[in-house]
């Protein structure tokens, strides 16, 4: 009796491991693309202030 109880605890243990790393996956799988793209976003945006802040910087030292 006390075998199959360390079985079904051992079986338990297993299972709950497994969903977890089912879930680490799963969740990986999802996030990785969405930090992309926000660091896509942000890259971008970034590119395009520093674009607007060097035309800035020409048309006051035109004005100078």
């Amino acid at each position: 009796m006390d075998l199959e109880q360390r079985i079904k605890a051992y079986r338990f243990v297993a299972y709950s491991a497994v969903a977890f790393s089912v879930v680490a996956v799963i969740s990986v799988c999802v996030t990785l693309p969405m930090v992309y793209n926000y660091v896509h976003h942000v890259k971008r945006t970034m590119h395009s202030e520093i674009n607007f802040c060097k035309g800035s910087a020409k048309d006051i030292w035109s004005e100078v």
